[in-house]
């Protein structure tokens, strides 16, 4: 059972199980389509053709939206949780700092989303554009109300000074 290759050399089955032999031709035939089953799986669930069709402005502002929001709400619970955990004053002073300096970054980057959104559903027609421009405002009103109770309790705990 001597089969010949492509560049004339001979290759033994004999020393091959019946299994193999037919896992063998099986690769083969999938060679022959062109396209196997992989390609074909990934074509289908990892094509990017919603990620394409979207802008990339808009892709990059939406991430820092949520990148901030996130940070912004992380900050303000470790605020938290070291209220309770007695963390040193000066700690605390840092987080407060450090959530109303995110959160005007928050507030800033929410208003030119939404911008950029109500643009992108004049010029990609898509009613979706204005769902998440919804949802740019109310990370807007959540990052100011971040600013306003952090900068408040940071002021308050150093002392009224005007």
């Amino acid at each position: 059972m001597e089969d010949s290759k492509e560049d004339g050399s001979q290759f033994d089955f004999s020393l091959m199980s019946t299994a193999e032999v037919d896992t063998l031709e099986i690769d083969e035939a999938e060679d022959i389509d062109g396209i196997g089953v992989l390609e074909e799986l990934t074509g289908k669930f990892l094509e990017s053709n919603i990620q394409e069709r979207i802008p990339m402005l808009f892709r990059l502002t939406r991430r820092c939206v949520v990148f901030l929001l996130l940070l912004s709400g992380g900050l303000f619970l470790m605020f938290s949780v070291g209220n309770f955990q007695m963390f040193l004053d000066s700690d605390l002073n840092l987080l407060l700092f450090l959530t109303t300096s995110v959160s005007i970054l928050l507030a800033l980057m929410s208003l030119v989303s939404s911008a950029v959104s109500f643009i992108c559903v004049f010029v990609e027609r898509r009613i979706r554009y204005l769902f998440f421009s919804l949802g740019f405002i109310v990370s807007f009103f959540v990052s100011v109300v971040f600013v306003f109770f952090s900068r408040g309790v940071n002021m308050l705990s150093l002392g009224l000074v005007f």
